[in-house]
């Protein structure tokens, strides 16, 4: 069953010395997610237009099943992109989708 990951992104705190000027999150993460979606991992993701007042947009990634977000939120915790990216997000929330 389709699985999805949610979260609001403020780019104003998408700023450490890992994260890419212009990006939201770090070279290596980005790794990670294009290896996902390109081998159908991640089957799709849809991104809000940024507020005109924030720049805050929210994201929906969607995985194939909820074993595969898993497995990509460890990939994340191991390369420590919570402290280099994560305070950039809020409102993380997940489910299935039937």
């Amino acid at each position: 069953m389709p699985h999805i990951l949610s979260y609001t992104t403020d780019p104003s705190l998408a700023n450490g010395p890992d994260i890419p000027e212009n990006e939201t999150v770090s070279a290596a993460a980005k790794a990670i997610f294009d290896a996902y979606f390109a081998d159908g991992r991640i089957t799709g993701i849809t991104e809000s237009e940024p507020d005109a007042n924030t720049g805050t947009f929210d994201s929906e990634i969607t995985f194939v099943d909820e074993a595969t977000c898993d497995a990509y939120l460890a990939e994340m915790e191991a390369i420590d992109e919570f402290s280099k990216s994560g305070g950039a997000r809020s409102n993380g929330a997940r489910r299935n989708v039937d």
